[in-house]
């Protein structure tokens, strides 16, 4: 007699137990999605309404201070939601839904705002974020794996290398041509130190708050000890330029108003984070999967 088969025989289980578990994993990533779009839904409304109250108030500094948190707090949770589409591996369709929907939100917020004219800086910063957000992770590796499982990623090769250099021209011609067709002015003499000057721009406008995330990430793989001691550092180096400030009896300057930014932004990052840590997605770093190389020896008889 022979003996019953195992789960582990049938290979249309073992199939469905790995769509399941896929499943599962879309489903994960889609709920966080919506609970930070629906933060962000809530942070847009209260923004406009708070615009609304400062056109009524006579210089209320509250109201103003309260506009800049929520703005900070919000683009933490879009430019998170944004980077998404990078921290899921490809095959992940729901990557997509965070940034489609933090741009739309953004969008429609801005929209009757600057009656359309801020449409184009997003999308400027949407191209922009988007093509450092590549390189970085290409170079970082940084992902948000479930339950802290190894991730692989094919290793640098020299297509990567080779884009590069496109990817930061287009850096400089989107701004230029997209601010151009805005205006509805001919492109400038000057044409060429323009897109490298753009190119510059949009790398520090974009490189250092996704560098940001990844810095939280560096900061949460560490110890608690370790991590608490670093965070009470940064704190206290972000803090003390408006302690100081306050102590020479100084009026509220720009220190006060880059601390509460900086600050508040950071609350943002780690507002929309958090839904993805309670589901159990954990950040790592990439392992690289180096291609095996084939070799073949070749006799003297195969020469013709």
């Amino acid at each position: 007699m022979h003996p019953p088969p195992t789960i582990s025989d049938d290979p249309t289980i073992c199939a469905l137990g790995s769509e399941s578990k896929e499943y599962n994993y879309d489903n994960s990533v889609v709920q966080a999605s919506l609970i930070v779009l629906f933060i962000q839904f809530v942070l847009a409304v209260v923004i406009a309404v708070l615009f609304g109250a400062i056109r009524f108030s006579t210089g209320d500094s509250v109201i103003a201070c309260s506009v800049v948190g929520c703005v900070c707090v919000e683009f933490g949770l879009g430019l998170f939601l944004c980077h998404c589409i990078f921290l899921f591996p490809r095959e992940s369709p729901s990557r997509f839904l965070g940034a489609a929907g933090s741009v739309v939100i953004a969008s429609v917020q801005l929209a009757p705002a600057s009656e359309g004219y801020a449409l184009g800086p997003l999308f400027i910063f949407v191209v922009g974020i988007s093509i450092t957000g590549w390189i970085l992770h290409r170079f970082v590796g940084a992902s948000l794996s479930m339950n802290g499982a190894d991730v692989f990623q094919n290793a640098l090769g020299t297509k990567v290398l080779l884009l590069i250099a496109p990817l930061l021209l287009l850096l400089g011609i989107v701004p230029i041509i997209t601010f151009t067709a805005m205006t509805g002015e001919q492109l400038p003499r000057d044409f060429a130190p323009l897109i490298v000057y753009a190119s510059l721009g949009m790398l520090g406008t974009s490189v250092i708050p996704i560098l940001t995330i990844y810095f939280g990430f560096f900061l949460l793989r560490l110890r608690a000890g370790w991590s608490f001691a670093v965070i009470v550092l940064l704190f206290i180096s972000a803090v003390s330029p408006m302690i100081l400030e306050w102590l020479a009896f100084s009026r509220v300057s720009n220190s006060v108003w880059t601390t509460v930014s900086v600050l508040c932004y950071i609350f943002g990052l780690g507002i929309a984070y958090l839904p993805f840590h309670l589901r159990g997605f954990r950040p790592v770093w990439a392992k690289r999967k180096h291609k095996p190389s084939v070799e073949s020896s070749v006799s003297f008889d195969d020469i013709k």
